[in-house]
């Protein structure tokens, strides 16, 4: 007698077991359902919408009832036509995911759905929506040996040890050295004195 027991205690206790287990997988799928895929609307969806879209965002339409076209291409055209990959994720919402890097920075894309009767679409719609903002430069930071100073100056300037190789150019070529400013007059006596000099 208490063995039986035992051995339907033991049967109890291994159905009970089983009937957890199937509750708790029931119970993940529905959350799992719930969290990792929308609810999907009851009616005719368009998204995205707004002036911050992601490059890489979905393009997704809900109709309301099924259509009978399958083909997405006639479903649903985006312009520009960017590239991507199409999927039916219900019988009822069509999916674009467009290619990596994804879509133009700062464009905007107009989504056209011809009219549908069959799905609860009586005439065409067309949604707009504009992708994040291109890039911009907010700081420069110079790096070495950046001056500020205009291309004539800078042509001009002449470092010592350019000038020393010039001079050695010269006189390796037999021509003339220039006369460099120091040796120029600089004052009315001096281009006096000068001229007197020629003149004798």
């Amino acid at each position: 007698m208490i063995q039986r027991v035992l051995e339907y205690r033991a049967a109890i206790l291994t159905l009970g077991l089983v009937a957890a287990a199937v509750g708790v997988a029931q119970v993940a799928d529905r959350f799992a359902a719930s969290v990792l895929m929308p609810r999907e609307p009851a009616v005719f969806t368009v998204t995205p919408q707004g002036e911050d879209v992601a490059r890489l965002a979905p393009i997704t339409v809900t109709f309301a009832n099924a259509p009978a076209e399958r083909q997405p291409e006639k479903l649903v055209q985006v312009e520009p036509a960017p590239t991507g990959t199409y999927a039916w994720l219900s019988p009822r919402t069509l999916l674009f995911q467009p290619d990596f890097p994804g879509l133009l920075r700062g464009s905007t894309y107009s989504v056209h759905v011809p009219a549908r009767p069959d799905a609860g679409l009586p005439e065409a719609v067309t949604k707009k929506f504009t992708v994040t903002g291109q890039l911009t430069v907010q700081q420069t930071i110079p790096g070495n040996g950046d001056w500020r100073r205009s291309p004539r100056s800078a042509r001009s300037r002449r470092t010592p040890y350019s000038a020393s190789i010039h001079r050695s150019r010269e006189r390796a070529s037999g021509s003339t050295p220039r006369s460099t400013a120091s040796s120029r007059p600089t004052s009315r006596r001096q281009r006096h004195i000068a001229c007197g000099s020629r003149r004798a």
